[in-house]
């Protein structure tokens, strides 16, 4: 079972194409359950009904409710991405090291002045813990100017706080993370005539390459 809480985001459908195709190998296959919720318990009840081997997850927030019932369950239970279980096993990705690369070719192209826009999530923390590493081992100054956290909100409202956060820092340089956020950075960087600020993404899409933008990509495959 693998439990997801973006459909809209590009890194999910690899995710789920690289998992089948390794499932598929060994004769297993794979039900895959969306939740827009925090609290994943019922998702994860509803996987244990089915009697699932295994339940694949992204937490973003601690739950009791979620540990027992993984605990006393018996399907093997993996975190994936964020580990706030530690109790259970998982798997990571240094997200911080992929902030500190995008800094350092930032750096390498003479930007000094940049900002990571990101939306209010677990993994926020790992990327500003290495965009704020890199700048101080490069001796660039930095402040919270430099780190956009939106809510959950729809597209009109994460334009707006993207505009007046641009207008105010004035940033030379921006790290985007997911594909739907950047399209949002780039249609207020189109509106306010900023062709001359560069940009850096998470994760590879057909849209990243059809705007030829420097991505960030994370090895599904492996």
């Amino acid at each position: 079972g693998l439990l997801i809480n973006d459909i809209n985001n590009i890194f999910f459908n690899h995710l789920i194409r690289s998992l089948n195709e390794e499932l598929a190998k060994i004769g297993k296959r794979m039900i895959v359950l969306y939740t827009k919720s925090d609290n994943i318990a019922e998702e994860i009840g509803t996987l244990i009904s089915l009697r699932v081997e295994a339940i694949v997850f992204i937490p973003r927030r601690y739950s009791s409710e979620t540990e027992i019932l993984l605990a006393q369950s018996r399907c093997y239970p993996l975190q994936i991405f964020v580990d706030v279980y530690p109790d259970f096993d998982s798997f990571t990705v240094d997200d911080a090291l992929g902030a500190e690369l995008a800094v350092q070719e930032f750096a390498a192209h003479g930007h000094k002045k940049m900002m990571l826009i990101d939306t209010d999530n677990p993994i926020y923390e790992k990327r500003r813990e290495g965009m704020t590493r890199a700048m101080q081992k490069l001796g660039l100054p930095y402040s919270e100017e430099n780190f956009l956290v939106l809510p959950e909100a729809d597209f009109r409202e994460k334009q707006r706080r993207i505009a007046e956060a641009v207008k105010k820092s004035s940033p030379t340089a921006i790290l985007s993370v997911t594909n739907n956020l950047t399209q949002n950075v780039a249609r207020v960087l189109q509106e306010l005539g900023r062709s001359d600020i560069s940009l850096i993404m998470y994760d590879d899409s057909e849209w990243a390459q059809l705007n030829e933008l420097t991505t960030i990509s994370h090895p599904f495959i492996e």
